[in-house]
């Protein structure tokens, strides 16, 4: 019990805990008498509450514990309104906060709350402009709209927290919905702390923190998040407009998109800045690890996490709301064990200027290197695709798209016959009615090109060093011994790379090769004190040969070669035509181009 100036116990004043007694007026009363400083105390039992009660300054409430003290919010049936449980959005203000309040040890149960459409307002607890609140060892679970979406909490804590099912009813792209849901922006320091909490099968974000001032773009900083575990939610941890947002030590797995999201899709639409994501575990999450978007400031520092796993990338870069008109600067990505992921361990498909990418593992991505396929399936379940005829290399169609008639699943696994698929929050996979039996199936090819990391924007000023780029599934039955990492770094024809440092990486090891450029790099070190690499850069090429005559690589290391201009008809690799008659062309040790031609091109060489 809390050392305050007044503890009141709810069944001296009408309260009911008998879980058929409505107690809404009661308690309602209660909070209404109490002083500044008193402590409403709900011994254990189920408190039925068909309204909302609206709560006050200076006023706490304790119970017995979760699973003994609860509260039950019910309404009459599906037209009826919904309610949240414990709100006040309307005495709080900037100039006028609700101070000194402590929600401990009790239980929300929002099952009881049924409307026609989806209603943001049915929340566990919503409370707006809180100074020096604590929530401790609560258990919300099963509320239409967030669990606990309380908004400008200032000098505040949440801590032992476990949120469950919140966001029952929102559709996964719809406001609300948040297992912990924090609206920034009114305080530029807020000082506020969640620890030691649990997110879990929430319709949007497990933990969510969302600028919330279209008007005002300085953002609100002083916030941590430490120890947490979220698995299930749409996203795991959100930073949709914090700055220095710091994420320590937590738990971000088997999330329905992304494990960790920095994104300018809120309210405001301005994107969190400056953030330190560390310590942490970003696993088999369907899309991606940790997404970065719409960061044109940038400075986010991701450091000494495991990122495994996950369907698509490991770490990504990449514009959304905003798309294609900002540049991120000074993203730092250091120390991390980057493995498993189904494409690219680091994908950049956003302009970034400054960036460091420092003495990472980053090991055998593009686990997806599965051809397109199809078949007739043995066996369908409501997550589970299972083709007896097939052979499948573990994992190797993982984050594709399985096609079964109209409907369409994720893949988040496969063993040799039996695609495991991605359930939505409805406990199915399938976009629609679960097929049948015997349904024909298609799956798409893999990716073209997976790499460690891949580049497909605009860069300078990148520094990449010291890391371990490489694949050693070659030692790995369970894999088929199959590399499938087929590049250590490449960049596309729509990424490029100015004034940047390529060095001191140990690159051995990938299935192809180690740097593939589509474009070729200027100015800066490129691929210089690699291992396994001749550290020559853009060299001297060898004189261009006659139409239709063989130049032999030389070089003792991989190289690109940089065909531009007159008129070729065709480019052969060992005698063998590739298709390309312009661009970057790869070519191994000892390798011969052949160029033919009936005006000559000119040609630059590109080694390690």
């Amino acid at each position: 019990m809390l050392s305050n100036t007044e503890v009141i116990n709810l069944l001296a004043v009408g309260a009911v805990g008998d879980g058929t007694t409505d107690n809404a007026a009661a308690i309602q009363a209660a909070v209404n008498t109490a002083p500044v400083g008193a402590v409403l105390y709900a011994p254990a039992g189920t408190y039925l509450l068909r309204a909302g009660i609206k709560w006050k300054t200076g006023v706490s409430l304790v119970g017995d514990g979760a699973g003994k003290t609860v509260f039950k919010p019910t309404n009459s049936g599906p037209l009826a309104s919904g309610f949240s449980c414990f709100y006040n959005y309307t005495d709080g203000s900037i100039w006028n906060t609700l101070d000194d309040i402590t929600f401990a040890d009790f239980e929300i149960d929002g099952s009881g709350i049924t409307t026609t459409s989806y209603d943001v307002g049915s929340k566990g607890i919503n409370i707006l402009y809180m100074r020096r609140a604590r929530f401790l060892r609560l258990y919300v679970h099963d509320t239409l709209a967030s669990g606990i979406g309380c908004d400008q909490l200032l000098e505040s804590m949440i801590d032992g927290c476990v949120v469950d099912r919140a966001g029952r009813q929102n559709s996964g792209s719809q406001i609300g919905g948040a297992g912990f849901g924090i609206g920034t922006g009114a305080f530029q320091d807020m000082q506020l702390s969640l620890t030691n909490c649990v997110a879990r099968d929430c319709g949007t974000h497990g933990i969510f923190f969302e600028h919330q001032f279209s008007g005002t773009p300085t953002l609100s900083r002083g916030i941590r998040v430490a120890n947490c575990y979220v698995s299930g939610n749409q996203y795991g941890i959100s930073d949709w407009g914090v700055e220095g947002l710091v994420v320590s030590g937590c738990h971000m797995i088997a999330n329905r998109r992304h494990g960790y999201c920095v994104s300018g899709e809120g309210v405001a639409r301005i994107a969190g800045h400056s953030g330190i994501v560390t310590g942490c575990v970003l696993d088999n999450n369907v899309l991606d690890g940790i997404l970065i978007g719409d960061n044109a400031t940038g400075r986010y520092s991701i450091r000494g996490n495991r990122i495994s796993n996950n369907g698509r990338h490991g770490v990504h870069l990449v514009n959304l709301a905003q798309a294609g008109t900002l540049a991120a600067l000074e993203h730092a990505i250091s120390e991390n064990d980057i493995w498993l992921n189904a494409l690219d361990g680091v994908r950049i498909d956003a302009p970034l200027t400054d960036g460091h990418v420092f003495q990472n593992r980053i090991r055998s991505n593009g686990v997806q290197s599965g051809g397109g396929d199809s078949g007739t399936s043995t066996g369908i379940t409501a997550t589970t695709l299972t083709d007896s005829t097939k052979s499948w290399l573990l994992d190797a169609h993982k984050g594709k798209t399985v096609t079964v008639g109209a409907v369409t699943a994720t893949v988040i696994g496969n063993a040799a016959t039996v695609l495991t698929l991605a359930p939505a929050r409805s406990g199915s996979a399938w976009s629609g009615s679960t097929p049948p039996a015997g349904a024909a199936y298609t799956l798409p090819a893999a990716a073209s090109r997976r790499c460690g990391i891949q580049i497909t924007a605009a860069t300078s000023h990148l520094l990449v060093r010291w890391n371990r780029i490489h694949d050693n599934l070659n030692n790995n039955g369970s894999y088929g011994f199959a590399r499938r990492q087929q590049y250590a770094l490449s960049t596309t024809s729509t990424g490029s790379l100015s004034a940047c440092q390529i060095e001191g990486n140990d690159v051995l090891g990938n299935l192809t090769g180690t740097f593939l450029f589509d474009t070729a790099p200027t100015g800066g070190y490129y691929v210089r004190w690699n291992s396994n690499y001749n550290p020559r850069g853009i060299v001297t090429p060898p004189p261009l040969p006659a139409s239709g005559v063989a130049q032999a690589n030389t070089f003792g290391a991989d190289a690109t070669v940089f065909v531009t201009g007159g008129a070729v008809t065709s480019i052969a690799i060992n005698g063998t035509v590739v298709g390309l008659t312009s661009g970057a062309i790869p070519l191994g040790p000892n390798a011969s181009i052949t160029i033919t031609y009936s005006s000559v091109p000119a040609w630059q060489w590109y080694v390690g």
